[in-house]
């Protein structure tokens, strides 16, 4: 057996294990905490592996080639509050794996194989408060698998294999502050989806077949900062449904397929830095559409999208009207601060 470590790459808590360990070793120098696997050769986490460690609190499998993991592959892990397994050809893990593991409050298992979620994977884990699953093959997920995570905050389920979202998988996560949902296949979004969600700041929805969103969607949405539904299908918004966000900094609407915006869509947004509305198939803004942002600062105006002709101001913005001659695609910069706010073309 071979258990070489990278010299030089970690603090005095932590070891890290290269691509010649082929096995999990069971001695550690004193002083270890944390434990990194990277571009190992181990196969399988067997049972017991870790049972003379308790003293870890993290532990990463980052491009290893862990196809399995045996029931009680982490027994022994008491005061483990880290967990990644990513980019690994695993497609399942056993219930009940984290029995011994309930400190934990982070978990990525991000960019592996799997297809499903079981009732009873995350049961014991009150303390998790970040869970990432995104870039697996996830189709399914079992109604209540994420019922005893009552302090999750982050719950990342973007780049699956998602045709559906059921209210009921997220009705215990009363402190759930971000989710993501991108780059799935979803065609629809539950109207009462984030009603047991009131502490919802981030939502990202982005990278779908979303065609319209429900008016009574967010019902929380005085508390939201980040709206990201961009590359959709939607081809109209209704009536006032941005009215009522006054946190919201982002919400990119980029890449649908909207052919026109209702006279009153935006209420005040104080906060608003980002508003992304480009390749759709606007052919006119109603006027005064961004009346509500007018408290927003443009501090510099040179590169913006606007010709030189039109007299533009934070003052008069409010109540400029706008058409695809006055936002060439060709001068557009990354530093054009009001195309940031304003990106039309």
């Amino acid at each position: 057996m071979d258990f070489s470590v990278i010299e030089n790459a970690e603090e005095d808590h932590q070891i890290v294990f290269d691509h010649s360990t082929t096995e999990i070793p069971q001695t550690l120098r004193a002083g270890v905490t944390e434990v990194f696997f990277v571009s190992s050769h181990i196969t399988e986490i067997p049972k017991g592996a870790f049972t003379g460690h308790p003293e870890l609190v993290k532990v990463v499998f980052m491009g290893t080639k862990i196809s399995a993991i045996e029931p009680g592959g982490f027994n022994g892990l008491v005061n483990l509050r880290s967990l990644e397994i990513s980019n690994n050809p695993l497609t399942s893990v056993p219930l009940g794996l984290f029995k011994d593991n309930s400190l934990l409050d982070t978990i990525i298992l991000k960019f592996n194989q799997f297809v499903t979620l079981e009732k009873g994977l995350f049961d014991g884990l009150n303390h998790l408060e970040d869970l990432q699953l995104q870039g697996n093959r996830i189709e399914f997920i079992e109604d209540q698998t994420f019922d005893d995570l009552v302090n999750l905050e982050k719950l990342q389920l973007g780049k699956n294999n998602l045709t559906a979202v059921s209210t009921s998988w997220f009705s215990n996560l009363k402190k759930l502050n971000t989710l993501r949902l991108y780059e799935n296949q979803l065609t629809t979004i539950p109207e009462d989806l984030f009603t047991n969600l009131p502490d919802l700041r981030e939502v990202s929805l982005q990278g779908n077949k979303i065609k319209e969103l429900s008016p009574n969607l967010f019902p929380h949405k005085n508390k939201i900062i980040k709206l990201e539904l961009e590359s959709n299908l939607l081809t109209s918004l209704p009536e006032k449904y941005f009215v009522g966000f006054p946190k919201l900094k982002i919400l990119t609407l980029k890449n649908n397929q909207l052919t026109n915006l209702p006279p009153v869509l935006f209420g005040e947004m104080n906060d608003m830095t980002e508003l992304s509305l480009q390749k759709n198939n606007l052919s006119t803004l109603p006027k005064g559409i961004f009346r509500s942002l007018k408290r927003l600062h443009h501090p510099k105006w040179n590169g913006c999208c606007l010709s030189k002709s039109d007299k533009v101001s934070p003052k008069n913005i409010a109540n400029y009207q706008c058409s695809p001659q006055h936002f060439p695609c060709s001068s557009l910069t990354s530093q054009c601060r009001i195309c940031r706010i304003l990106l039309l073309c």
